[in-house]
């Protein structure tokens, strides 16, 4: 531009200050590129210029107006502030039993105060037994005792505030609500402010409550197949073994090698953890029947796999192994395709697919369908007693 500044003036300039100084040209001096700039770029013309009907002058005003909805902020800016709104501070003053996450800044409670961590947790155990008494039928409500130790749960007093009981009655104790409040209790003890005054207690008993907090992190999730909460928990308390039992060590322990098993097939890394943690030196039933189990899952010995899953007492080893248990079926299928041209219905349950095991309550034309099978199935007057054609022979 020579070295001098040149000012475009819109024709519509007058509606505001900000736009005519957005249609600036930037100065030779300025580095730094803005919208501005950018602005100008599409709103000067040539020296010519073009006319006001040509498509040159549409895609300007397209530009324009674009650039004017948006205004002098640029992405950057506008992602800045959205994130801010989203994680700001809300106006609304905090339910002194409503917890935030450490992670967002929304609430530092229960980072710096232990006695907080603690009445939260207790209202967490009271949550998760309120939850189980009115889900008696669920697996939870069977194992709540190996859970958790209800001689320590304190009870609640009852509040006074008549409206707020309401609002507890109405207010259904969910899992979800219970794992998120987990997570925001697992959030703050990794980062505990030991600066804070409030925390003159000795490390031993914060090391015991955190163990505490992600023992019932692990069982819980473990129970219900949340692997995005217990595959975490077992890592950090891995990684602070120190805190554990031997019995605590290996219990975790066989959960995560179910898990590398069963949900991501990782048996070279599962047999590692296996011997890494001497759990083979531990003698132990579960120990023991642990390694029974990689071994059928290593030789695709179904038999063998089902007969151990079908045995498990463990609620938290039953739930992680199903998620192999498809697999599992889908190999046994397999196998039948290549080694059978027909087979009798009651063989193929008592004999392959042990009825006891896997088809009890489950009709052959179930499997076909669910496993999307070319097997047919030939009518017979007695139950169990139809043919099953799994292959057509070839005719010479």
């Amino acid at each position: 531009m020579n070295g001098s500044t040149k000012k475009y003036k819109h024709p519509h300039a007058s509606r505001s200050t900000s736009t005519s100084s957005a249609v600036s040209v930037k100065s030779e001096s300025s580095n730094s590129i803005t919208n501005s700039d950018i602005i100008d770029e599409y709103l000067a013309p040539s020296a010519k210029g073009p006319g006001p009907d040509s498509s040159s002058t549409r895609q300007i005003n397209l530009n324009r107006n674009k650039y004017n909805e948006k205004g002098s902020k640029s992405k950057d800016e506008e992602k800045a502030a959205a994130r801010a709104r989203r994680f700001a501070t809300p106006s609304t003053p905090i339910n002194a039993n409503s917890y935030g996450f450490v992670s967002r800044g929304e609430d530092n409670r229960l980072q710096k105060y232990h006695r907080e961590r603690q009445k939260f947790f207790n209202m967490i155990l009271l949550s998760f037994i309120k939850y189980c008494n009115s889900n008696s039928t669920h697996s939870l409500s069977k194992s709540i005792d190996r859970l958790i130790n209800r001689s320590e749960v304190v009870e609640e007093e009852e509040e006074e505030n008549e409206d707020e009981k309401s609002n507890q009655k109405e207010k259904a104790v969910g899992l979800d609500s219970i794992l998120s409040s987990l997570r925001k209790l697992r959030e703050a003890l990794l980062y505990i402010d030991h600066s804070s005054s409030a925390n003159n207690i000795k490390d031993k008993e914060v090391e015991q409550f955190t163990k505490k907090v992600y023992l019932f992190s692990v069982r819980l999730s473990s129970n219900i197949g949340h692997y995005q909460t217990y595959i975490p928990s077992i890592n950090h308390l891995i990684h602070n073994k120190n805190l554990l039992t031997d019995d605590e060590f290996e219990e975790i322990s066989i959960l995560l090698i179910l898990h590398l098993l069963h949900f991501n097939n990782l048996t070279s890394k599962a047999i590692k953890i296996y011997f890494g943690s001497k759990l083979n030196n531990r003698k132990s039933n579960d120990s023991i029947k642990l390694w029974q189990i990689i071994q059928s899952w290593i030789q695709q010995d179904y038999v063998r796999w089902f007969k151990l899953f079908h045995s498990e007492k463990d609620s938290c080893k039953v739930t992680i192994m199903k998620f192999g248990y498809d697999k599992i079926i889908k190999h046994t299928l397999e196998v039948i395709n290549q080694s059978y041209f027909t087979i009798l219905e009651k063989d193929l349950y008592n004999d392959v697919l042990q009825q006891e095991y896997i088809a009890s309550k489950c009709d052959i034309n179930d499997i076909i369908d669910k496993y999307k099978l070319s097997w047919k199935v030939q009518d017979s007057e007695k139950a169990h007693n139809r043919l099953v054609i799994v292959k057509e022979r070839r005719r010479v």
